[in-house]
């Protein structure tokens, strides 16, 4: 007489072993698909903050009055890590526009003023201020560049906007900027004053 253990039957080890191989086989391939469209999903969400970044800064410069966009400094940034404070480019604040020789000039007499006023009026100065500017997030760092056509009596001012944002995790993983995408926009504002009869 047979016992009850001898007539069942189980799978080995060796074909357990391979079942999950098998299986492996197929998650691989589908669980790289899913990290990947998630991964898309983050550049797509950050080119989209980007551009409405860029979008908020040239509508605040086009709100300005043209006489006081030709005192303005010839290029300023606010720097990454959400900080709405300006600076002028220098070694430590490199722009990577190619940008031409007028922008390193001293900016007129009273820009610093004019300037000022631009910034209190639209970028939120405190944490109960209201920011007509929303505040860049921490990856984001915007720059603009106004071209003159005519340093001494500009008829026409080019605007140069560029937001640049840092690939997702590069400065916890090199400790350096890291940035490696950006969107750019151009506009240009003439004076409404100038008439070429």
């Amino acid at each position: 007489m047979k016992s009850y253990h001898q007539n069942k039957k189980a799978f080995s080890f060796l074909e357990v072993l391979i079942g999950v191989l098998i299986l492996s086989v197929g998650l691989i391939p589908l669980m790289w698909a899913v990290s990947g469209g998630t991964n898309q999903v983050g550049i797509t969400l950050r080119q989209v903050q980007a551009a409405n970044h860029s979008a908020n800064l040239l509508e605040a410069l086009r709100a300005t009055p043209f006489q006081d966009l030709t005192l303005f400094p010839p290029c300023m940034i606010q720097l990454i890590g959400g900080d709405n404070k300006w600076r002028k480019p220098s070694e430590a604040t490199k722009v990577t526009f190619p940008y031409p020789d007028e922008v390193n000039q001293i900016p007129p007499p009273g820009a610093t003023n004019v300037f000022d006023k631009f910034v209190n009026s639209f970028f939120p100065r405190g944490e109960n201020d209201v920011a007509i500017v929303p505040p860049l997030e921490w990856q984001f760092r915007r720059y603009f560049i106004i071209i003159k056509d005519d340093p001494d009596t500009p008829r026409y001012i080019t605007l140069i906007v560029r937001v640049e944002w840092m690939k997702k995790n590069a400065l916890k993983k090199t400790g350096k900027g890291g940035i490696k995408r950006k969107t750019e926009l151009r506009t240009v504002i003439s004076d409404p004053y100038f008439s070429d009869t």
